[in-house]
Parts: C-alpha cells; sequence; structure tokens
C-alpha cells in the first residue's frame, strides 16, 4: 500500500463527493500491517502534526489495528490529557458493563394509603431515579393514571423525593461560567427534560425597552430576572445567562438584543432546583386532571411502607448509550457515574463510589487508575485526565465484548449523526468514522474507530490540549484539516491537496481572535474569608470589532483602582483573562474602575453592594496543622468573644476581643483534630460555626535538607512559554542533578495565591520529586508570597504539606520574602507584612518544619535593618537564604576575587542583623541576569570555596533554565 502524501491527506475537499458515503460500521476485514505501510504512515502523521494548527499544543495520538492489536502510531501515548467528552467513553462503557443492556432508570409515584372513595389520605410522592429524560408528557400520564384510578383530591401534599442520589449538585471542578447553561445543569435523582427549561428572547417594542423574555413550561420552581434590554437594530447580540451568587433559585437574562433580530432559539437555562421543577410540573399536572392537592410543594424522602400508583421506566441501556454519546448529553454522564455508585455503595448512590466502581472496571481490563484523574462523568471537568493509551484500551475492551454492536450502533459517525454529523460530511471519511468528540476551551478531542478499506478497523484517541486556535478566525477550520489528515491516513484514503494553516504574526498585543476594541467586566461575589474581607472577583471580557468574544494572551496592561478598598491583580493564568480581587472590611457599596492602558480602549466601572450578598459572614478554616482562622464581616467595633468546642465537647473561651477587629487566629489547636466555633459580636448576635477539622500534623524536617549545592527551579503552566510545565522532562532534570552532585532543588509551587501545580503539572511535578529522591536528592517547595491574605499564607502551609502520589514528602518550604508592588508591597506596609506572612506559616506548621526565608540581600542591596526585618525573620526561620546574586546587584566587573569579597560581606552583615545565631544558605548565581552576563566557571567555584570558608549551610543557584553546560560544569566538578 502507498500512502498519500501529507499535502494530499490534509484536504477538507467539500467537492469530492456529491452524496453521502453510506455506512460502513468498522468489521473485521483486511491483510495486516506491513513495517514499510506503518513507517509510512508514521511519516504522514508527522507531517500533519507539524501544521501551524497545532503550534503550541500538546498533542497525544495512538492508533491500533484493532483487531491484531498491532501498535501504528504513538505519540506522548502516556501522558495525561483532559479529555474534555471523551471521557464519557469511561463511564459509558463502565455502565454497560456494571448495569447491563436490560438496566433502565425508574420513577415511580407513591402514596401514604391506598385512595380511598376518591381521596389519598397523606401525602403523594414523586421519586426520581436518575432519569434524565424524564419529560412533563411522562408526568401528565403519571396524573391521569391516577384520575384514571379515581382520585379526586390528595389531603397531604406532593412531595419530590431525589434521595436516591445524594445532593452534590455538580461535578467536581465544573466552571462557574457553565452552570446558567443547560449542558452544566444540576444533577439531582429527579431531573425533568434532561434538566433545562425552554426559554426564547424576542426585542421589545423599541431601543431600550425590556426584551421579551418567554419559558416553558410555567412554574414558580424558579423565578426569571430579565435585565435583557433591546438594542438598536444590527447592534450585537450579547444576550446572556447569569446564575446570580446572591440568588441561587434565579435565573438571570442580561445582555442586549437587538431590535430587528428574529425570535430565538431555545437558549436553555439549566433549573436550579430540578426535584421542585418536576414537582410543580407535577403539580400542576394533577390540578390539570381535576385532582386536589391540599398542602403545598415540599421535598422530603418516599417511606419505606409507602405503596407504589405508578412507576416509569426509560429506555434501556442501549438507547440510553445513545441519548449519552450522540448528542455529548453531561447529565446523563453525572447520572451514570451516580447510579454506578449505587451499584459500588448502596442508596444513595454517589460519586465517589461512581469513580471507585470505574477504578475497579479500569482494574479488570487492564488499566492502572493511577495513569488518570476521574473528577466527574462527563467529562465538563478541567480536572478529568487520561492518556491516549488509556482510551484506546477501553475502545479496545468494547470491541471484545459482547456488547460490540450496541457500542458501535451508539458512537457518532462522521457526515451521519450524532455530533459528528457535520464533520467531514460528503469525503470519503463519512460513514466510516465512529467515534466520540470532545470539546472545551483549549481541547479538542476524538476517540474511536476507523475503518481501513485494505486493513480493517484502527483504534485511535487524538487529544489536543493547550490548543489556542478555537478563538482565532479560521482556527476551528484549520484543526478539521489536520483531524481530517491524520484519520485519512489511518483510513488509507485520499483527500485530495490543501495549503497548511497560516501562521500569524501578531503585533502590540497577542490575541486569541482578532484584536479587541471594547471590554466588559464580569463580577462575582466570592463572599467572607478567614481575615474577615468581603471579596469580589472582576474579570474582563473583550471584544472585536464585529462584537465577537476575544481574548487578549499577553502584553497587555491594565490599571485597576477602588478607594479604601484593596485590591490585588491576579495572574492571567490563573482566570484565562486579566482580573482583579477587591477585597474590603465595609459593608454598603462597593466600586472598581478599570482602565485599560494597553489596548488603550478605555474605562469601565463596576458596581456591588455587600448588603445584598448572600452567604456566611462569620467563617473560620484551618490554615494549617496548628491554627485555626476565624473571620468576620463587617469590621466588629465592639466586643467579640470566641469561643471553641472540641470533639469532647468541651467548652473554652479562646479569645475576648475589644475594640476594631476582622480576624482572629487559632493558634492553640492540635493537628489531626474537629473543633466547633460559637462566636458572639455585640450588635450582631451569636453565630455557631460548622465544623473545622484540621489537617495532619507537618512531617519533620531536619535542617540537612537545605544543605549543601541546590537549584531553584520554576515552571509555568502557559503552553507559549519555554518553560511550560508540559515541555519538562522529569528523566532529564533528574539525570542533570545528578551530574551536578545537587543535594536539592528548589521548586516554586505557589505564586501568590496562585496554586502552581494544577491537575495538568501534578504528574509531572511529582515524577521531579520521586525522581530525586530516588538518587537521595530532596526537593524544597518553593513559594512567592503576594499577599499577607489567608489564601496566600495557605498555600506556603500547603506546600509543606504536599506529597506526591506515591507518598514522597518535601524536604522544607523556602519562602521568597520580598518587598515591592509585585510582592508583599511597598515600605511599611509591605516591610511589616515579610515578617508576620513567615510568622503565621510557622505558627501553623509547628516548631519542627523547614522554613527557608529567601531574603533580600542586606550587603548588595545596601539595606539596612530599618529597611527589611532581618532580626523578625530570624526569629521564625530554620535558615536565611540571601539572594547575593553579584551580577545582577553589581554594575561594576566581577572576578572569583571579587565574588569571595562580595559573599564574605553579605554573609557578615546578615548575620550580624539577624541578631541570633541561624544556619545561613547564601543565594547563587548562574543565570546571565544583570549587566555582566552570566558568571563564568571560576566564579561558581569561587563561591562554593567562600561559602564552605564561612561554614554557610550551601549554595542554592538561581536559576535552572538559565543555566548553561559551562555552569553546570562548574557545579558538577565541585563536591560540598
Amino acid at each position: 500500500m502507498k500512502l498519500a502524501s501529507y499535502g494530499a491527506l490534509c484536504a477538507f475537499f467539500l467537492l469530492a463527493l456529491a452524496s453521502p458515503a453510506p455506512l460502513v460500521p468498522p468489521h473485521a476485514a483486511g491483510v495486516p500491517w506491513t513495517a514499510p505501510e506503518i513507517a509510512a504512515l508514521d511519516r504522514a502523521i508527522d507531517a500533519a502534526l507539524r501544521d501551524p494548527a497545532l503550534r503550541g499544543a500538546h498533542v497525544g495520538l495512538v492508533a491500533l489495528d484493532t483487531e491484531r492489536g498491532t501498535r501504528l502510531i504513538a505519540r506522548d501515548a502516556d501522558d495525561e490529557f483532559v479529555p474534555a467528552s471523551n471521557f464519557k467513553l469511561l463511564v459509558g462503557s463502565a455502565a454497560l458493563a456494571r448495569l447491563g443492556t436490560s438496566f433502565a432508570f425508574i420513577t415511580t409515584v407513591a402514596a401514604d394509603a391506598r385512595p380511598v372513595n376518591g381521596t389519598i389520605s397523606g401525602n403523594v410522592y414523586l421519586r426520581g431515579g436518575g432519569d434524565a429524560l424524564l419529560t412533563g408528557a411522562d408526568l401528565r400520564a403519571a396524573a391521569a393514571a391516577l384520575a384514571a384510578a379515581g382520585v379526586r383530591r390528595i389531603t397531604g401534599s406532593v412531595v419530590t423525593d431525589a434521595t436516591y442520589f445524594d445532593g452534590e449538585r455538580y461535578g467536581s471542578g465544573w466552571q462557574v461560567d457553565d452552570l446558567p447553561y443547560g449542558y452544566a445543569p444540576v444533577v439531582s435523582a429527579l431531573e425533568l427534560d434532561d434538566g433545562t427549561a425552554h426559554m426564547t428572547f424576542a426585542p421589545g417594542p423599541q431601543v431600550g425597552a425590556p426584551a421579551i423574555v418567554r419559558v416553558r413550561p410555567q412554574t414558580s420552581a424558579f423565578e426569571v430576572r430579565n435585565d435583557l434590554r433591546t438594542g438598536a437594530a444590527d447592534s450585537d447580540d450579547t444576550s446572556r445567562l447569569v446564575r446570580p451568587w446572591n440568588a441561587p433559585d434565579t435565573i438571570e437574562v442580561a445582555g442586549s438584543y437587538p431590535l430587528d433580530a428574529p425570535l430565538s432559539g431555545d437558549v436553555g437555562p439549566s433549573v436550579p432546583d430540578p426535584a421542585r421543577f418536576a414537582g410543580d410540573v407535577f403539580a400542576r399536572a394533577l390540578a390539570a386532571a381535576g385532582i386536589r392537592v391540599d398542602g403545598a410543594l415540599q421535598n422530603g424522602r418516599t417511606p419505606p411502607q409507602a405503596i407504589v400508583l405508578w412507576a416509569h421506566r426509560s429506555d434501556a441501556m442501549p438507547q440510553l448509550l445513545a441519548d449519552f454519546w450522540y448528542p455529548s448529553d453531561n447529565l446523563i454522564g453525572e447520572l451514570l457515574l451516580k447510579q454506578l455508585g449505587v451499584v459500588q455503595g448502596g442508596v444513595p448512590g454517589t460519586a465517589a463510589n461512581g469513580r471507585a466502581l470505574e477504578e475497579a472496571f479500569l482494574r479488570r481490563i487492564g488499566i492502572d487508575p493511577a495513569t488518570l484523574d476521574i473528577a466527574d462523568g462527563s467529562g465538563l471537568s478541567p480536572y478529568d485526565r487520561i492518556t491516549p493509551d488509556d482510551l484506546v484500551a477501553i475502545l479496545q475492551y468494547d470491541w471484545a465484548s459482547a456488547d460490540r454492536a450496541i457500542v458501535l450502533q451508539d458512537l457518532p459517525v462522521a457526515g451521519v449523526r450524532g455530533t459528528l454529523q457535520e464533520s467531514f460530511a460528503n469525503t470519503p471519511l463519512a460513514g466510516i468514522v465512529f467515534a466520540k468528540t470532545g470539546s472545551l476551551r483549549h481541547v479538542r478531542t476524538l476517540s474511536g474507530y476507523v475503518q481501513n478499506a485494505i486493513h480493517g478497523p484502527v483504534t485511535f484517541s487524538l487529544l489536543v490540549n493547550d490548543w489556542m486556535g478555537d478563538q482565532q478566525p479560521g482556527g476551528s477550520q484549520a484543526l478539521a484539516r489536520v483531524r481530517a489528515a491524520i484519520l485519512g491516513a489511518l483510513a488509507s484514503v485520499n483527500l485530495g491537496p490543501v495549503s497548511p494553516s497560516p501562521s500569524p504574526s501578531p503585533s502590540g498585543p497577542i490575541y486569541a481572535g482578532n484584536p479587541a476594541v471594547r471590554f466588559t467586566l464580569v463580577t462575582h461575589p466570592l463572599g467572607v474569608d478567614p481575615d474577615g474581607n468581603a471579596r469580589w472577583l472582576v474579570e474582563t471580557r473583550f471584544f472585536d470589532a464585529r462584537g465577537m468574544p476575544t481574548r487578549i494572551l499577553e502584553n497587555s496592561d491594565f490599571h485597576w483602582a477602588s478607594p479604601g478598598n484593596y485590591v490585588q491583580w491576579q495572574t492571567r493564568m490563573r482566570y484565562g483573562m486579566p482580573a482583579a480581587i477587591v477585597s474590603t472590611t465595609r459593608d454598603g457599596p462597593l466600586a472598581i474602575t478599570v482602565r485599560a492602558k494597553e489596548p488603550a480602549i478605555g474605562t469601565v466601572v463596576a458596581r456591588t453592594d455587600t448588603r445584598v450578598w448572600k452567604g456566611p459572614r462569620v467563617v473560620a478554616r484551618a490554615l494549617g496543622p496548628r491554627l485555626v482562622q476565624i473571620g468576620w464581616f463587617p469590621r466588629a467595633q465592639r466586643t467579640v468573644r470566641i469561643v471553641r468546642i472540641d470533639a469532647r465537647g468541651t467548652h473554652v473561651v479562646v479569645a475576648t476581643l475589644h475594640g476594631v477587629s476582622s480576624t482572629y487566629r487559632d493558634t492553640t489547636v492540635h493537628p489531626d483534630a474537629r473543633y466547633r466555633y460559637v462566636v458572639a459580636r455585640r450588635g450582631y448576635g451569636t453565630v455557631r460555626l460548622a465544623a473545622v477539622t484540621t489537617p495532619p500534623a507537618a512531617p519533620r524536617t531536619p535542617l540537612a535538607g537545605a544543605s549543601g549545592i541546590g537549584m531553584w527551579l520554576f515552571f509555568t503552566n502557559d503552553p507559549r512559554d519555554d518553560i511550560y510545565v508540559g515541555r519538562l522532562d522529569p528523566q532529564a532534570i533528574v539525570a542533570q542533578a545528578v551530574r551536578a552532585h545537587l543535594h536539592y532543588v528548589e521548586l516554586r509551587t505557589a505564586y501568590g495565591a496562585y496554586w502552581e501545580i494544577t491537575p495538568r503539572a501534578k504528574p509531572i511535578v511529582d515524577a521531579i520529586i520521586d525522581g530525586l529522591a530516588a538518587h537521595g536528592i530532596g526537593t524544597i517547595g518553593w513559594t512567592v508570597p503576594r499577599d499577607r491574605s489567608f489564601e496566600d499564607v495557605r498555600q506556603s502551609v500547603r506546600t509543606a504539606l504536599y506529597h506526591t502520589a506515591a507518598g514522597t514528602p518535601l524536604a522544607g518550604v523556602a519562602i521568597d520574602l520580598e518587598r515591592g508592588d509585585a510582592f508583599m508591597g511597598e515600605a511599611p506596609e509591605g516591610t511589616i507584612a515579610l515578617a508576620r506572612y513567615l510568622r503565621e506559616v510557622r505558627e501553623a506548621l509547628g516548631p519542627a518544619y523547614l522554613l527557608v526565608a529567601t531574603v533580600e540581600d542586606p550587603y548588595l542591596e545596601h539595606l539596612r535593618p530599618s529597611d527589611y526585618p532581618y532580626a523578625a525573620i530570624a526569629r521564625q526561620a530554620s535558615v536565611l537564604q540571601p539572594m547575593s546574586y553579584w551580577r545582577m546587584m553589581r554594575r561594576n566587573p566581577t572576578t572569583p576575587a571579587v565574588v569571595r569579597t562580595l559573599l564574605r560581606a553579605s554573609y557578615a552583615k546578615l548575620r550580624a542583623y539577624a541578631r541570633r545565631t541561624v544556619p545561613i544558605s547564601l543565594g547563587g548565581q548562574t543565570v546571565a541576569a544583570g549587566p555582566n552576563g552570566a558568571p563564568p566557571a571560576g566564579e561558581i567555584a569561587a563561591s562554593l570555596d567562600e561559602a564552605r570558608a564561612l561554614h554557610a549551610l550551601g549554595v542554592c543557584y538561581f536559576d535552572w533554565d538559565g543555566t548553561d553546560t559551562a555552569q553546570w560544569e562548574a557545579l558538577a566538578t565541585h563536591r560540598w
């Protein structure tokens, strides 16, 4: 067989065929692949993966000869990817295997008693069994069945019962922006119409008038707040749904709808309370059927002795899978996961038990559950992870099972049905690709089977993460061409020639999409934190000249101002767009002004009022094993009394505060213990708080963990960076550390309140830590505080308690204590905050944990004790680590002799300023930063020799990414 070139394989070729190809289910046929054919396939795939459409993306691809199990292609086969809806293959296959083909969800109507003379004495119970596709027609049928049995009156209430599953409303990690929409519905055992209502928009009579919003069916189960206004003719449709944080039972419609726009399609908002929605529709159906209900609608539990009057079975498993996979229905995925939880652990079904059953299923089919992370059943969560190898193994299991025909019948098909109906239509791929799609922001996945006319079926998984083309003009079409080329190669079909995607050439701010011409603000109350602040998240949204959303990726500059309040800007990688968090201790109106300086597209003001926010105003959370923090809002002006209740019920008054206060730190708690708190504030009454459990004690970490030669290593979660975590090679890092005779690595884990070890980063970080530990090299977690807030301090404590999936702990925590706007702030407040931050970390962890305080160099930076709190920091630190970067701090040239002199002076001044005997590990320089470039080998050797002469604990060099071969060789020749 001769494979076509990439230019031939890359086509989209809409004119290749005049009519759709017939459906060709994958089936055993053909001859084995030869080595030259596999080599040709490999070259064609390599060419496809070099397409500019995939620039910066993380791509995993595995393809097997389905019948023979021969591996044809493997690219990053065992990397963990965000799968999006490809994850539905896992829960669907596990459900088919464990629940069986005859399984159906059951919904029942039961009563406290049988009807007597047309009256049911007591309640009627509508009990859900997990059927996402229960309809209003089904409930009208239930009402008709009761009426046909002669029921005319119910003396009690209609009680909705959703207790077959637990009360966890959403999949783990679901994004707040998704929750108002029907694709992210509330998960409940009692659902109606897939957890959505039907909503349409129409313009009002004139510009500025409220738009017309209609909802079906009629219901009082939720409120609709119409803030949608009629815009000018030909204006942009900016209509959107909002789930107000302070009104969870409200569906808010906001934005603008053009005056000349037609009636919208069905918007489909998710229903805030599915059980109440179903109960309300059922109660109305009873009334329409002539049945009077005396009591009000209630939520509750069906008594065991209740008499079943009506039952409804959903479609059986084969049709359920089609309803699940064809449209990629997220709710069915979550309900199947909880149904698996019923099998695993009984009623109520939980996602946790469902995950446990899935893990057992994976082990049974030969997959190690440690190679994936199961957060939900639908793939909507960005926390989900799976490898291409694992998805192919699941598909291979399905192929070999007795249920192969059901799986093939229920998968989408290219150009024919489901989410692939519009893909590859009128091409040779139509009718021969049976696969599950997946799509999230920056994620596109496709896994399934493709029929090769020569060799028979091919099982494949193509996972694309960190893809920046989803909001670029033509990005989706470019990716479709690449996918067509790959599938064409696997199917051995010629798709004709086409040009590859053009390379972008941005100037000024870098965008995913067109340049922004305006922006808006989206705000979310974050509630009260343990510092006693009401916190308000303010995010930016950008639009191009056509009113289409766009994203700024780099080179933006924004000014955030909220007079009288504290504003902290947030990194783009934390929220995806420029954002800030406003903190206030005052109850009332709150405003922030945001000015876009680069790009210069104006100023926007956002407003709110904390008095309308709902949620707890007194909170308590464990900061660490030995510290619980309590915060209250607004700031108290008079006496506050705090009582702690331990697990034995013993009451202790831990504090009586007088005057102005908003927070209290209880440092008299014990690790791994459970406490309750009662807070009494004059003028606000008494509040009993939910229980708080402290973490287990931090491990004892000896001073030796920070001795010898170390190296700073940090990474980012930005795919465009050279130090992007996906580009780290753990084996190479460990090998380099061993060759250089390092004793430890300082690995950055947190930047302010932003935790760097994302689900994507964790397996890579763990591989580095475990690999170093296997060679006796420790890892010290490195954090960079930016604020003295609870959330920021908690990240340093979280670092101390971190361990890998294999159980390897860290050797200590190094805290980068710097002043300035980008760190803890300017003097005097920022200077005071440095020492307090370290003290709070120490109080949370206890005295036996290794804390390395990375401090500004007193000699090279010409600092005095009044400029920097050396003594206060030394009281809490196990080790002081001055940033003695001699070529960064000096404009004059250096020599080995000068390096010795500088380090000796820095060491002496720091020891004097510390005012106590505390070990010092010098911070050295390898990177080419500063006016004099990278230090040569002689200077590095001099720094090590001088550190030994000073009896320093060691030297830690900055930084891994900036250290070149000459510097590494200089370290390798020196043994500490």
